[in-house]
């Protein structure tokens, strides 16, 4: 009867039998019927009266869990707009993008998925669940940040990647596999999943460790020993010009050693300027180990990313290097007698110059910077040969 009127958990029913005993023998005498105090007893709880009790019973118990859940669910959902408006900002390189990416980032691997976890755990699901969810929480957190770090540009992206990958493939799906594929319902569903989650994890796998190929790298550090042995080669020339017209006594040798003094200070620069920006990206080496990857040993450091932010501040900056050049295309000018603009990219200088960016390609600085440099030890020849004639 207790069962028939809505009552479902096995304490709960024993409560209410116990009870309704105790009322039916304060009721019941030796003339009563039993059948009459019986349903006078249960009349007490009303038509929908133990449902009732039932569904209070059920909402007490579960009220913290149910509290939970809402706020699982309104900050995966905050974490999950801010990382969507964060990436269309990125993309447009607009302003407010990395503090939504961190924001989101952190609601999203420290709030959410925790949280998800504990009310997973409180569901009082079978052990190879709860295994199967501690799994899933824990691969998901390491890929989450390691995604996340790879989007800032921060290190041991890679890393965190790896492993959390790793956990995906050879802890996670093992599990959810070895729990659902003994379901024949679930079986075609089990095997879906695992193909998905493999497949999914591979390509991510594959984009994570892919780089040039050998033929690529070897072109490209050729292109750029070559550019460096050039600037070596045109400056020994630019020096053997200037010992030659040096005794000339009809040329300015002002000019003459200003000239050459503005040309050697730009190389000095953007020497400088290139090995602390490779530092900012390499802070395990040694600055020697830097400079002599830069000339030397270019494959160890071509793939990564250098510091813009050492290329603003200190001595030496973009813009002290832009007016140092502005006041050498001046000095073309007033010794040649006519105006020569260098071919520069200064575009790019902008890019590297906007606080917007801080970690940035290594290999395309260090190419724009050196071909400026390259660029402006020509000029210098140029200028000693007007000189000479």
């Amino acid at each position: 009867m207790i069962l028939a009127r809505g009552a479902e958990m096995e304490e709960l029913t024993n409560d209410l039998l116990d009870h309704i005993c105790c009322m039916i023998e304060e009721r019941l005498t030796r003339e009563s019927d039993y059948d009459e105090v019986l349903h006078e007893t249960m009349a007490v709880f009303g038509k929908d009266g133990i449902r009732n009790i039932q569904d209070e019973t059920t909402y007490l118990l579960t009220k913290n869990i149910l509290v939970m859940k809402k706020t699982t669910h309104i900050i995966g959902i905050a974490a999950a707009v801010l990382l969507l408006v964060a990436t269309f900002l990125k993309i447009y390189h607009m302003p407010g993008a990395g503090a939504m990416y961190v924001l989101g980032g952190f609601l999203l691997s420290f709030i959410f998925l925790p949280l998800m976890l504990t009310i997973k755990i409180k569901e009082k699901i079978s052990k190879p669940r709860i295994w199967l969810n501690v799994a899933g929480t824990i691969s998901g957190f390491i890929l989450v940040n390691g995604i996340f770090f790879k989007v800032m540009h921060w290190p041991y992206a890679n890393v965190l990647m790896t492993i959390g990958m790793s956990l995906a493939l050879f802890v996670f799906l093992p599990i959810y596999i070895y729990v659902y594929i003994k379901n024949k319902e679930m079986r075609t569903t089990t095997i879906t999943t695992a193909v998905l989650v493999v497949g999914a994890m591979s390509m991510l796998f594959a984009l994570v460790r892919l780089h040039n190929s050998g033929v690529v790298n070897d072109s490209i550090v050729n292109i750029q020993y070559h550019i460096n042995d050039d600037i070596v080669k045109t400056m020994n020339y630019n020096q053997s010009l200037f010992h030659q017209l040096k005794n000339d006594t009809l040329i300015d040798e002002v000019m003459l050693n200003k000239s050459m003094e503005q040309s050697q200070q730009i190389n000095e620069m953007i020497n400088t300027m290139l090995l602390h920006f490779a530092e900012g990206g390499n802070e395990k080496m040694t600055q020697e180990q830097v400079k002599n990857a830069l000339v030397k040993n270019y494959t160890e450091i071509m793939n990564g990313k250098g510091d813009l932010n050492a290329m603003r501040t200190g001595e030496n900056t973009i813009d002290k290097l832009l007016a140092e050049i502005h006041s050498y295309e001046t000095l073309n000018q007033q010794v040649l007698g006519k105006e020569m603009l260098l071919n520069l990219n200064v575009a790019n200088l902008s890019i590297y110059n906007n606080p917007q960016y801080n970690d940035f390609p290594l290999e395309i600085v260090v190419s724009d910077l050196t071909l400026m440099n390259f660029e402006i030890q020509k000029q210098q020849s140029v200028l000693l040969l007007a000189l000479k004639k």
